[in-house]
């Protein structure tokens, strides 16, 4: 009890910091882009859709938002308190789910405050925009893939997967760019499962269960897969003619989306603050022969869930094809470079940790920012 109590305790203090540090500025004035989310939920129900597509945006966020400023007013605290409210409630997530992939106290606890000083996650949680929303949501639909993935297949995880596949398409177009990184794990881990050899003891309860007329499917099966994807293949048809008209102003982007080398993807992501002691401390436990744990098939989805996609936007907008490299468009993924670090952390020894997560502290504060910041204007 005193266990749970004090991981409840670290849990507070994160979240009352990342609270704090995302309310500071509610209260301002907004900016351009906030000032299209006020105009658009500003007028009747039947005007939102119209002033939401002049922004390139689905509607379904500011019908949710046309209701809820009619409850709590169009200040520009009211505006912004839903994506406040996501900002926060995705430190918790992510806090939580490391808690259950690992046995460790501090790596949640390290994770969970990263997301809170992420300066890129903070803006996000203050600006009246899906962007937070976003967020939150792709992470549930990446535990609702992993469930189905490593675990036995149910009805209700693969609604939970569907449904928020659909509302972060509807939330933001781009997140959909998550089912790329999903079925490239789904398909190599098939192949892995396919070509491993039967234990003993599985070969015999196979057996017993085929005899028995019975046999329980574990992972996501194909013909589950499929019809999953036509489901939301369905769902996605209705927005295809604004997704088309998009599309036609794309050459639009270039305006103020570069091309950026290889590079440009460590910094759209911060993977230079979240994995280069990762990469470091795996590179040099291969080259020393330290005895490691194997990789969970958590990690395998987690990096190819947020690897693909950022490297096929990349090379769409690189090859001058579709430029979406911008952080906004691939804001979905963007807790998967946390969620990795905070495996790696819960993997080594305790006084490495140690070092780890005070070296990995003090780069992410001086890489976000914050503390220049504040000194140049109080902010």
């Amino acid at each position: 009890a005193r266990f749970r109590h004090g991981k409840l305790f670290i849990l507070l203090v994160i979240l009352c910091i990342g609270a704090g540090i995302r309310g500071w500025q509610t209260t301002e004035s907004l900016w351009l882009d906030e000032l299209h989310t006020g105009w658009a939920v500003s007028g009747a129900w039947s005007d939102v859709s119209g002033r939401a597509t002049v922004g390139n945006q689905t509607p379904c966020y500011f019908w949710f938002m046309w209701i809820w400023t009619r409850v709590a007013g169009h200040s520009e605290l009211a505006l912004r308190l839903p994506s406040l409210l996501a900002g926060v409630a995705l430190i918790a997530t992510v806090y939580w789910v490391l808690s259950r992939w690992t046995p460790c106290l501090w790596s949640p606890a390290l994770s969970a405050l990263l997301v809170a000083l992420d300066p890129h996650m903070v803006f996000f949680s203050q600006e009246a925009r899906p962007y937070a929303l976003v967020q939150l949501v792709g992470l549930l639909q990446l535990l609702c893939f992993i469930q189905l993935s490593v675990g036995r297949s149910r009805p209700d995880l693969r609604t939970a997967f569907v449904t928020t596949t659909l509302v972060g398409f509807y939330l933001h177009y781009t997140s959909l760019l998550l089912l790329a990184g999903e079925l490239c794990a789904w398909a190599i881990m098939s192949r892995r499962r396919s070509g491993e050899p039967l234990s003993v003891e599985a070969a015999e309860s196979s057996r017993r269960l085929t005899s028995t007329g019975y046999q329980r499917s574990t992972g996501y099966q194909r013909h589950e897969l499929l019809l999953d994807g036509l489901v939301i293949l369905i769902g996605v048809l209705p927005a295809c003619p604004h997704l088309w008209e998009i599309l036609q102003r794309r050459s639009n982007w270039a305006a103020f989306i570069g091309q950026p080398g290889p590079l440009g993807m460590v910094h759209l992501l911060s993977l230079d603050v979240y994995l280069a002691l990762p990469l470091v401390g795996w590179s040099l436990a291969r080259l020393t022969g330290e005895r490691r744990a194997k990789s969970s098939h958590q990690t395998a989805i987690l990096c190819w869930w947020f690897t693909v996609p950022l490297l096929l936007v990349w090379s769409l907008n690189w090859l001058d094809i579709l430029r979406l490299f911008h952080r906004r468009y691939l804001i979905a993924i963007s807790t998967g470079p946390v969620l990795l670090c905070g495996i790696w952390l819960a993997s080594i020894s305790r006084h490495k940790q140690k070092l780890a997560m005070a070296a990995l502290l003090l780069l992410a504060i001086q890489r976000g920012g914050m503390g220049r910041q504040w000194l140049v204007d109080g902010r």
